[in-house]
């Protein structure tokens, strides 16, 4: 008996001492790095440049750039473990619609420097330095692409700066303890639960960071532009119910688009041309050609400005809003005359749609948007006449009848104008 006893402990007592050396390499693989040398694929015809630029905490980043004429740029992210290489595929078709392409190698990964991945966490980094990079490049309008860690790296980096203008993210994994109970789950067919027990402490100490702030759906409530969620509708390692839990944190103009019969990390590889469309529409709706030089000279712009405003008025349809809104963020002289011109005459023909939108936004005063353009509106016609100022107050009012939580915006709007210095 006390030799079976013997037995039993001595097995035991290996099988912990395996746990442990097995959650140690496992910690080890998962966040270690993945350098290899990246050479440009033969079969890309696109004219790059190659780019690298440094992160605040000094690491240099390495990529490509395909220039594009326009000021609107896009950046695109690999996933975990993964390089610049990952994401080339979707290249072109943003080029051909006139994005300038950032793509570029995370920290740890491809070229880049770096010793450690950190699943997003300190990547929102080399974002932020990628984003100042475009920026001195002259771009004005910023959106970004991320696949699985890079979707996370863009929910970090994107609660950090106020340069993002619009934000892909794909099979974004909501918490960083179910992306590894997934894969245990998914790759070893044991509860990730008792596969990461010890993983996770582990894991804080090589990060310095606690793993339940490494949380993509509780830091994607924070963002304040828009949003578009993608994941596979087949993908075992971010599940639909965590994608969903994602597009219901997020707060501002949000999209979600569960992909039929596609995994985790082959979404445009599945879906095709539909992939394309969806992106294009989400980047026109949001990133728009910058708006250059006087109104009164740009008549191709006013003109699509023009059928946009037409299509919102007969249809209800809210690019123009959308687009509006993107040309009150420049500040111009002209620009934000243009801006007063369009808001007036909204407020006059649909002022409760009109309303409504700008009451979505959530926008802060201190940036240039939409709703300040509203109260500056009400200021001049105030300043112009006390009667036109009424008239038009009464009819706003009036247009918001009913509903009280529009009837409280607006007159939060009203009280700004007529308390303005």
């Amino acid at each position: 008996m006390k030799k079976k006893l013997k037995f039993l402990l001595t097995i035991f007592s290996a099988g912990i001492i395996l746990y442990i050396a097995a959650s140690f390499i496992s910690v080890d693989r998962f966040l270690c790095a993945n350098h290899i040398s990246i050479n440009f694929p033969d079969t890309l015809k696109l004219s790059h440049e190659n780019v690298q630029f440094k992160t605040s905490d000094n690491l240099t980043i390495k990529g490509w750039f395909f220039p594009a004429n326009s000021e609107k740029a896009i950046v695109l992210l690999h996933g975990w473990k993964a390089n610049r290489l990952e994401p080339l595929p979707r290249v072109k078709f943003l080029h051909d619609a006139g994005y300038n392409v950032l793509v570029y190698d995370a920290r740890a990964c491809g070229e880049s420097e770096g010793d450690l991945i950190s699943l997003g966490y300190y990547e929102s980094e080399d974002l932020i330095a990628a984003i100042k990079f475009l920026k001195e490049k002259g771009m004005r309008k910023i959106a970004a692409d991320g696949i699985s860690q890079g979707g996370a790296t863009i929910v970090f980096a994107a609660a950090k700066t106020k340069d993002l203008d619009g934000i892909i993210i794909e099979s974004c994994y909501d918490e960083l303890t179910h992306a590894v109970n997934n894969r245990f789950q998914s790759m070893l067919f044991i509860p990730g639960e008792i596969g990461s027990a010890l993983m996770i402490p582990i894991a804080e100490k090589k990060l310095n960071v606690k793993v339940s702030d490494i949380a993509p759906v509780v830091i994607i409530s924070k963002i304040e532009i828009p949003i578009f969620v993608i994941s596979g509708a087949e993908d075992t390692r971010t599940t639909e119910k965590e994608t969903k839990k994602m597009y219901d944190s997020a707060k501002y103009d949000k999209q979600i688009w569960i992909v039929p019969k596609a995994g985790h990390e082959d979404l445009y590889r599945v879906s095709g041309a539909e992939y394309e469309k969806k992106i294009l529409e989400f980047l026109s709706d949001n990133i728009v050609t910058e708006f250059k030089g006087k109104a009164s000279d740009n008549n191709g712009f006013l003109k699509f400005m023009s059928e946009l405003k037409e299509d919102f008025i007969k249809t209800g349809d809210t690019t123009y809003l959308k687009t509006l809104n993107d040309i009150a963020k420049v500040s111009d002289g002209a620009v934000s005359e243009m801006v007063d011109a369009e808001v007036e005459d909204i407020l006059k023909n649909r002022p409760k749609e009109f309303i409504i939108y700008v009451n979505k936004l959530n926008t802060k005063e201190s940036e240039h948007n939409l709703e300040i353009h509203f109260v500056l509106v009400l200021v001049g016609v105030k300043e112009e006449s006390t009667d036109k100022y009424n008239s038009l107050k009464n009819n706003l009012m009036a247009s918001v009848k009913g509903n009280t939580e529009l009837e409280s915006y607006l007159s939060g709007l009203i009280k700004k104008a007529e308390n303005w210095k």
